[in-house]
């Protein structure tokens, strides 16, 4: 008869502890009926209104990284920074506009910054990727363009991202 390769030894202190926490959670939340859905419109409401807005603070945030772009050439030194300061603006901008519809800036701006974010020596050359996605951003604000499924939209995106993968 072959004995276990291992025996415990029951005299042997435990090198750990089992800590069994209560789950509160249910009796602070309560019991799981749901969220009310008038909660929920609400919220979509105030996103409604709020859209509106967004398109105000967008135009201004676009028309800030189109200033910035004209004003590349005149960069001194290197352009780390500069385009850092590009990446910020647009970053917020894709950040915010999945939230109030504008799919297709949140997928410029997202090709965008992945294309500044991979730049190992920025230079002057790289407006060539970056000019044209600032103006399709301004284009989509311009014309109101909302969703993803807006054909020429999607074009639009398929053909920067591709132009940025000839730049890399």
């Amino acid at each position: 008869m072959s004995e276990p390769a291992t025996k415990v030894d029951e005299k042997k202190p435990k090198d750990h502890q089992i800590i069994h926490v209560p789950n509160t959670l249910r009796a602070k939340v309560g019991s799981g009926s749901g969220v009310d859905p008038e909660l929920i419109r609400k919220a979509q409401d105030a996103i409604d209104e709020m859209a509106e807005e967004f398109r105000v603070w967008a135009e201004k945030d676009i028309m800030k990284v189109q200033e910035m772009v004209a004003d590349t050439p005149n960069q001194t030194g290197d352009l780390d920074k500069h385009y850092d300061r590009i990446f910020g603006v647009v970053h917020d901008l894709k950040g915010q506009g999945g939230t109030f519809g504008y799919t297709l800036l949140t997928s410029v701006g997202d090709n965008l910054c992945h294309f500044i974010d991979n730049l190992s020596a920025p230079s002057v050359d790289d407006l060539t990727v970056i000019a044209p996605h600032v103006e399709a951003l301004r284009a989509i604000l311009k014309h109101d363009v909302r969703g993803s499924d807006d054909p020429i939209g999607v074009e639009i995106v398929d053909s920067l991202h591709k132009l940025t993968q000839r730049r890399r």
